[in-house]
């Protein structure tokens, strides 16, 4: 090794900077930089740096909520199950009020009105067993077209995510 390792230097919009690595993560809230060799090779050049949205991280957290939502509407429904066979093949909560009234409040919260908007709005319909469907094309759209709505409906003022907490 003729010369140690140096800290990566770079200026952002007239502020001067330095890394330890070439994966910036703290010069700008929400975004990482990645210092590439290219980048190096033409120091003390202006390199334009574009930031998009990366809806595809979105688009996997909506279906993954719409797949976890849909176990807990199957598992609800399989201990709430009857059965014309006997007792012993009916579901362990078959005619719990406590459980019918949880499977009705997440239908309610999921079918109505958030944010000023629904989530059949974002491609998201409640089917009539009770589990989610993903129009795929809409979301995208959604997503990529109007990313406020679908913040509002999900995480805003009594959103998605509040009532379910709640």
């Amino acid at each position: 090794q003729n010369t140690s390792a140096a800290d990566a230097e770079f200026t952002i919009n007239g502020t001067a900077a330095t890394s330890a690595s070439n994966s910036i993560t703290s010069a700008l809230s929400g975004v990482t930089i990645n210092l590439t060799a290219a980048a190096a090779e033409s120091a003390n050049s202006t390199q334009t740096i574009t930031v998009a949205t990366d809806t595809s991280t979105q688009i996997s957290d909506i279906e993954n909520f719409v797949t976890e939502y849909n176990n807990v509407v199957s598992a609800m429904s399989s201990l709430s199950s009857f059965s014309s066979a006997g007792s012993s093949a009916n579901g362990a909560l078959v005619g719990d009020s406590m459980l019918t009234t949880i499977q009705t409040t997440l239908g309610n919260i999921v079918s109505g009105t958030t944010g000023g908007s629904t989530l059949g709005a974002l491609g998201i319909s409640l089917q009539s067993d009770g589990q989610l469907t993903i129009d795929t094309t809409t979301l995208t759209n959604a997503v990529t077209n109007d990313p406020a709505q679908v913040a509002s409906v999900f995480n805003g003022t009594n959103g998605i995510a509040e009532q379910l907490n709640t």
